[in-house]
C-alpha cells in the first residue's frame, strides 16, 4: 500500500461516514485516526491508524483508550478491531483490554467486552 497525503487521508476518513473520528495533530498534519462505526445499539467496530514515522510516541494507545471510551458512553457493549497478525501494537491493546483474538491467515479480529 502507498502512503497517503494529508488531503487524500481526509478524504478516505470523510467518506467512510464513521459514528466518530478522533485524530491527533502534529507538526500541522493529522498523524493518527480513530474511527469507532457503531453497527447495531450494541456492537462496534473500531479502526486506527497511526502514521509510520509517528508511531511509539503513544497516539494510538491514546486513541485506542478514548474510541473505547466513546463506545462505552454508548452504551456499546461489544467492540471487533481488525488488524494484520504482524501488527504487534495493536494486538497488545487488545489484549490489554481483554480482547479475544482470532487469527486466520495474515489477518486477525479482537472482540473486546465493555462491560
Amino acid at each position: 500500500m502507498g502512503q497517503l497525503n494529508d488531503d487524500a487521508l481526509l478524504r478516505v476518513v470523510r467518506g467512510s461516514n464513521p459514528d466518530l473520528t478522533l485524530g491527533v495533530e502534529c507538526d500541522d498534519a493529522l498523524r493518527a485516526i480513530l474511527e469507532l462505526h457503531c453497527i447495531d445499539s450494541t456492537h462496534a467496530e473500531i479502526g486506527l491508524s497511526v502514521e509510520d514515522a509517528y508511531q511509539g510516541r503513544g497516539y494510538g494507545r491514546r486513541l485506542f483508550h478514548r474510541g473505547l471510551a466513546e463506545a462505552r458512553a454508548r452504551n456499546i457493549e461489544t467492540v471487533d478491531v481488525n488488524f494484520l497478525r504482524s501488527n504487534i501494537a495493536i494486538k497488545k491493546l487488545c489484549i490489554e483490554e481483554g480482547g479475544e483474538i482470532r487469527c486466520r491467515g495474515g489477518e486477525c479480529v479482537a472482540q473486546l467486552s465493555l462491560n
